[in-house]
């Protein structure tokens, strides 16, 4: 069913009625609630010249990654006061978002997105506005979960801006 959602996503961008494509996909369920996790090995986190060691990085992934959540949430808030690195507070900002939709917290998760989003889309990698429009959809996803649909529309239109910025080969990794 994921593979056609994505189909579908892909045909609708490539016929112009990307919108309608996505928010059918979107409302219908498709898009998988992947966790989305930064890991440790991700080129933002823990950079050198930044305050953050490599080890509490390592301890804020194995707590998420055992289901202590809240745990995890207070380990890269405290990372992300140590941290210099606009790439690695966007990369923190995310795996924050992520930690606080695992536990219903869908408020926090969004004003994490946001804030990771405005890092990324300042970048000049484009890989780093790929993870935007991702975090976008995130965002999207979160607002229908507490049933605002009208905030998860335009950011899913922001999102098909977005992946049209990104060259026609690298659309469906986005998806």
């Amino acid at each position: 069913m994921i593979h056609s959602a994505i189909c579908f996503w892909y045909q609708g961008l490539r016929s112009g009625a990307v919108l309608l494509g996505l928010t059918f996909c979107f409302l219908l369920n498709w898009f998988p609630n992947f966790p989305g996790l930064v890991s440790n090995d991700d080129r933002a986190l823990a950079q050198s010249g930044d305050l953050i060691p490599k080890q509490a990085s390592n301890q804020a992934e194995s707590l998420y990654q055992a289901g202590q959540y809240r745990e995890a949430i207070a380990s890269w808030l405290q990372m992300l006061d140590l941290s210099s690195s606009p790439l690695t507070k966007a990369a923190i900002h995310r795996n924050l978002g992520v930690a606080y939709r695992q536990i219903g917290q869908m408020p926090e998760a969004i004003a994490h997105w946001q804030q990771a989003i405005a890092i990324y889309q300042a970048s000049p990698d484009p890989k780093d506005r790929d993870r935007s429009v991702a975090l976008q959809i995130d965002r999207a996803q979160a607002y229908t979960a507490i049933g605002q649909y009208r905030q998860a529309i335009p950011l899913l239109q922001s999102a098909v801006d977005l992946a049209l910025k990104v060259p026609e080969g690298q659309q469906m990794a986005i998806a």
